[in-house]
């Protein structure tokens, strides 16, 4: 980003220095023009100062700016994540219904089945005795 101020006719170099600190970053900077450097008590001054100040602002705004970008991204994923979660609650909550209705039909198809094969027994035997009177009467007629 660059800004432009009046300060002087002529261009000037700056040098900075950047440090960063527990409480944001230190900025070092040193102006000259020609062979002149300026400091803080020229007749510039109030230029410089309102230039560093639009710059540190603009600075400010930039990183801010990116930052907040970033965790409205994470929040964004987050968001979806939690979306996520909750499809799969779902999910898993009819499967785990699904599931029980299928177990209750079989043990009901259990008692059924018990059932039939009491019947089926009960049938068996009197088979049994049906062959057994027939191979009795089938006995009778033996040559």
């Amino acid at each position: 980003m660059c800004l432009y101020l009046a300060v002087e006719d002529t261009a000037i170099h700056v040098f900075s220095n950047f440090n960063s600190t527990p409480d944001g970053v230190y900025l070092s900077v040193f102006l000259k023009s020609g062979n002149q450097y300026y400091h803080y008590n020229s007749d510039k001054s109030p230029a410089i100062q309102s230039l560093l100040k639009k710059f540190a602002t603009s600075t400010a705004f930039d990183a801010v700016s990116k930052r907040l970008d970033r965790e409205s991204k994470e929040l964004d994923k987050l968001e979806r994540e939690k979306r996520n979660l909750v499809k799969d609650k779902e999910t898993y909550e009819k499967e785990i219904k699904r599931a029980k209705e299928t177990i209750e039909k079989r043990e009901k198809d259990l008692v059924e089945n018990a059932d039939a094969q009491r019947k089926k027994q009960s049938s068996i035997i009197e088979k049994k005795k049906m062959i057994n009177k027939t191979k009795v009467e089938l006995g009778k007629y033996e040559k």
